[in-house]
Order: C-alpha cells, then sequence, then structure tokens
C-alpha cells in the first residue's frame, strides 16, 4: 500500500510542479474527457499535445532527438520504447504529430490526470492478471492500426527498469502480436535521461534527456517470424542503442560539469597583488 500511495505521489508531482498553468488545464483535460465525442480525435490530439508540450518545458528537459526521418508519415506505426521513468510518453509527443495511443498499467488509471489523458486518446489500460481483457485490449488495437485510426505507443518490456543501472528488461513477445496481425510498420524508439527529471539525486537547470526514433521494420521485414523472434530482434536494436546513448549522455553531464566550473571560477574575486 505505502509503494502504490509513494508512486502515485510521484505522478502527481509531475502535474503539481508546473503551477497554475497546468492545474487550469487539468481541469480543461478532465471537461473534455467527460465528454469527449464532441471533439475529434485529432482535435483532442492536437489540444493534449500543447499542453504536454508547455509540461516539458516546466520540466526543464533539455531534449536531443535523432532519427525524425525514421517517423513513417504515411501508415499508423507501433512505437516500441525502452522504458526508464514516468515522463517518458511525453518525451513522444513533440515529435509525433498525428494522432497515437497508450497501452498502460491499470494502476496508472488511479491517477486522475493520467487517466483523463488516456481517455482523451482512446487508449487503454490492461489489467496484467486478466487474460480475457489482456486479450479484448490487444484485438481492438490491431482494429484501430487496420483502420488506421491512429499509432500506437507500447512499452514492450511490460513496466519501468528497476535495475539501478537502468538497465532494459526483455521485451515480451505477446506484444508483437499486435504487430503480426495488423502488418503496420514497428518503429523502435531509445531513451535515455528522463529518470533524473522528478528524482531528488539530481539538481540541475536542465535536464538532458535523448529520445532516438530507429528505422522502422515493415511488415516485409518481419513475415513469417514468431512474435519471440520479433521480439527479440526489436529489442537488440533499442538496447544496443540505448548503450550508445549512455556513453553521449556521460559526455552531456561532463559537459554541464564544465561549464559550471567556468562559471563559478568567473564569480571568483580577483586577487589583488
Amino acid at each position: 500500500m505505502r509503494k502504490r500511495k509513494k508512486r502515485n505521489m510521484k505522478y502527481l508531482g509531475i502535474f503539481f510542479r508546473l503551477g497554475g498553468y497546468l492545474m487550469r488545464n487539468l481541469i480543461w483535460i478532465h471537461r473534455w474527457s467527460k465528454h469527449k465525442d464532441k471533439h475529434t480525435l485529432e482535435e483532442r490530439y492536437q489540444a493534449l499535445s500543447k499542453v504536454i508540450l508547455r509540461v516539458n518545458k516546466g520540466l526543464h528537459m533539455d531534449f536531443h532527438v535523432e532519427g525524425l526521418e525514421n517517423i513513417p508519415t504515411d501508415t499508423p506505426m507501433i512505437m516500441i520504447p525502452n522504458h526508464q521513468s514516468m515522463v517518458d510518453p511525453l518525451l513522444l509527443f513533440p515529435y509525433i504529430s498525428s494522432p497515437m495511443a497508450f497501452i498502460a498499467k491499470k494502476e496508472a488509471e488511479k491517477v486522475g490526470p493520467v487517466r483523463d489523458a488516456m481517455n482523451l486518446l482512446d487508449s487503454y489500460f490492461l489489467e496484467r492478471d486478466n487474460l480475457r481483457q489482456e486479450l479484448k485490449v490487444i484485438r481492438s488495437v490491431i482494429q484501430s492500426l487496420k483502420e488506421g485510426q491512429t499509432s500506437w505507443v507500447i512499452f514492450a518490456e511490460g513496466h519501468r527498469t528497476r535495475n539501478p543501472n537502468f538497465e532494459m528488461n526483455d521485451f515480451k513477445p505477446g506484444t508483437f502480436k499486435i504487430a503480426v496481425d495488423s502488418h503496420r510498420p514497428i518503429v523502435p524508439i531509445a531513451i535515455y535521461g528522463g529518470f533524473r527529471v522528478l528524482s531528488k539525486k539530481y539538481r540541475l537547470k536542465k535536464y538532458p534527456v535523448q529520445v532516438h526514433f530507429l528505422k522502422p521494420i515493415y511488415y516485409e521485414e518481419y513475415q513469417g517470424m514468431k512474435t519471440f523472434e520479433i521480439a527479440k530482434m526489436v529489442e537488440d536494436r533499442v538496447r544496443e542503442e540505448v548503450e550508445i546513448l549512455r556513453k553521449k549522455d556521460e559526455e552531456y553531464l561532463q559537459e554541464l560539469k564544465q561549464k559550471k566550473r567556468k562559471k563559478e571560477k568567473k564569480k571568483e574575486p580577483v586577487k589583488q597583488s
């Protein structure tokens, strides 16, 4: 129970750190969520994106993005990022212009703003121990992709990385049944650095966050493969890129330290002879 309360407070921390602007928009999101049929999915997505862009700015994230040319623009896709932190979903909104939806764990539904935002995007909460509900969600997502309604973001690790070194968990093969049955492209995404944003361990003016969209894997490439084979292929590509981003992250932090030292040195009083 204590862990659950602590986790929920961290979710709420994202919102309450950002002051009056966000509180006003939380009310707006809640109202739209209750009457979402009055607006198209495109209208809801664009409006929510504007709020999230402001949230990202308020959280002082310094984005380093690569691979924007790898995002398909003519078809819905299945985005598969690694999962290091609760802010990971927010990192994608600045770069995905058409509607996308999410599959999230059922526990997140207890956090009002998360529930409202998910509802606006026609997203789903997944009950891990409820096989019937899980299959129903998978079928609904497959149908959505076939109809070309929206792209989907799925964190194939199943939960956030709990390893102190932020090493990835294995990707769950069941996730990729959605790709096999919908024939839509898979876009692997490597993320690094979001774990600092809400942590008390780090105190930075700007938090370096890296997002790298890897080359899409089209149906022709994974056709005929088993779901566990697809999972391993996508996982290997993301894992390899995450390690590259980890090294770049060390370089970014080193640069920040050097800039800080130079700034402090300039502030030092000049010694008179």
